[in-house]
């Protein structure tokens, strides 16, 4: 198991009490929902930036939830440029944030 998904059922199990099966229920509602969200984001890339900052900041929450802080960052600097307009860079951070959430992705 990677080490993210450590993390994640670490925080849950600490902040949510949860037990395994529930552990692993509100991993796999999660994980769908952030391939979604993932996929609604990369759609929208490059021709609707607002979406792509809608998607962002959606992403930011669902990782802030599962305890993942540096992801969440990650998700933040796209939601704030996505915002600001610029669309220089934000396909490499598009592709990163995909990175550092592939072991949770595939599980």
């Amino acid at each position: 198991m990677g080490d993210i998904l450590n993390r994640i059922k670490e925080n849950l199990a600490v902040n949510f009490g949860l037990e395994d099966e529930e552990l692993e229920e509100f991993i796999n509602m999660a994980r769908q929902s952030l391939q979604n969200d993932l996929i609604t984001l990369e759609t929208a890339f490059p021709d609707d930036i607002t979406t792509v900052g809608v998607q962002a900041h959606t992403i930011k929450g669902a990782l802030l939830n599962l305890g993942l802080e540096s992801e969440a960052d990650k998700a933040r600097a796209i939601e704030l440029q996505a915002k600001e307009g610029k669309i220089d860079g934000l396909e490499d951070m598009i592709v990163n944030l995909k990175e550092c959430l592939q072991d949770l992705l595939t599980t």
